[in-house]
């Protein structure tokens, strides 16, 4: 009986584990996109396009 006990405590662990896994693999990605979407807000791309310069104070 103590064996089938153990077996079943052990399935019941292993079960969270992969479940635990399973958000922080999540979680990872969330946190990746978001890390991406920052880096695009922040650092906008570069363009080939001249400003107009200030002309002088005379």
């Amino acid at each position: 009986m103590a064996t089938v006990i153990f077996i079943a405590l052990l399935a019941i662990m292993m079960m969270l584990v992969t479940a635990e896994s399973r958000a922080l693999y999540q979680l990872h990605r969330e946190v990746k996109f978001l890390e991406h979407q920052q880096n695009k807000r922040l650092n906008p791309p570069t363009t080939n396009t001249v400003t107009a310069a200030a002309t002088p104070i005379r």
